[in-house]
């Protein structure tokens, strides 16, 4: 699995040797000497929780934040992995091809993980994408629009440690306490997370 996701990355750098003349340092020969590459995925999804326009005027606005937000934490994401390396008195290099389409297509085909997730970087699964892991659509609508004004500011990171875990979570017990979010494994097909989809408590405050 390795050695396929490193020919992947190789092909990456030689598409930037033919179509990004003058880009040092692109030929990725240390990959020979790598003993892991880490991916980190970004789920597009979850911008959905992040603050929405309530007027039609602010919209961009808030749409814009949301994508620097999203970008941001998965780039705070990439660096702490890398901090964690150097602490342990190794190197790391932050391989960002993984969030250009065509080598973003080939990884989620070598890996399995849903084309519409990009691999900002190169830690979640062991050779390959877990699907039973995945989060359902319907899984993010309800932390949206239900969970979110509960869970976030908690002092307790795990919602085991909840004492309203069993009401707060509901029929979703399982897929946020358990450890298969997804037990079918089955994937779902992109859809359209660029504005609240369901009512719940959070959209009714937020449209009151």
């Amino acid at each position: 699995m390795r050695d396929r996701v490193t020919g992947v990355f190789l092909r990456q750098a030689q598409r930037l040797v033919d179509h990004a003349k003058g880009f040092p340092a692109v030929k990725k020969t240390y990959l020979a000497n790598t003993a892991a590459i880490i991916l980190v995925l970004g789920d597009p999804r979850w911008k959905v929780c992040f603050p929405q326009a309530t007027t039609r005027e602010w919209d961009p606005e808030y749409r814009a934040n949301n994508e620097a937000i999203f970008l941001c934490s998965l780039g705070a994401a990439i660096q702490n992995i890398q901090l964690g390396v150097a602490a342990e008195g190794l190197t790391s290099a932050w391989l960002s091809g993984g969030g250009e389409d065509l080598t973003n297509r080939e990884l989620a085909e070598v890996l399995g993980y849903p084309i519409w997730m990009k691999a900002y970087e190169q830690l979640a699964h062991w050779y390959g994408y877990q699907p039973r892991e995945y989060r359902r659509h319907a899984q993010v609508d309800f932390y949206e629009s239900t969970l979110r004004p509960f869970a976030m500011y908690r002092g307790d990171e795990s919602v085991d440690s909840w004492p309203d875990r069993d009401e707060m979570l509901g029929e979703w017990k399982e897929a946020f306490a358990g450890d298969m979010a997804n037990p079918d494994g089955v994937l779902e097909q992109e859809a359209d997370f660029s504005v609240p989809r369901v009512i719940g408590q959070a959209t009714k405050r937020r449209n009151s």
